[in-house]
């Protein structure tokens, strides 16, 4: 995959000027990331907006599959909320594949501390869009 493909993805696209700008390290069929939010992303005073947190776990796992070159959407995903997830604090994402490698794919994913206390966790099931195959953008 070329991530140019995503330059205006709201979590990794690097020229979306109101994006995340993630970037990501890979391990065969893992992702880990690691942000820090600034208030813009809050929801109540100090605390990052659960939409925000959905989104970094939806990605995370959505390059789960990625990594394996293979273009696929969100069919569902379930988020469990753990814990309050603080704005200016590091926050390490991990993402890994558990099933699939053709069609269908089943991801889970945990935000974390530093010190590994889980915020939040999802599951989500990604299914290969064709479509998206022929996608490309010009740079």
């Amino acid at each position: 995959m070329e991530e140019k493909a995503y330059r205006h993805c709201f979590v990794c696209g690097q020229e979306n000027p109101i994006g995340l700008h993630l970037t990501y390290e890979f391990d065969d069929r893992e992702a880990r990331a690691v942000i820090a939010l600034d208030d813009d992303y809050g929801g109540y005073p100090g605390v990052v907006h659960g939409g925000i947190v959905t989104a970094l776990l939806d990605e995370i796992m959505a390059k789960t599959v990625e990594n394996l070159g293979m273009w696929a959407v969100t069919a569902s995903i379930e988020v469990h909320f753990r814990r309050a997830t603080p704005v200016h604090t590091p926050l390490i994402l991990t993402g890994k594949l558990v099933k699939g490698k053709t069609r269908m794919f089943r991801t889970e994913a945990r935000l974390t501390l530093e010190d590994g206390t889980i915020l939040a966790e999802a599951t989500a099931i990604f299914v290969k869009n064709p479509e998206l195959e022929e996608v490309r953008v010009e740079v």
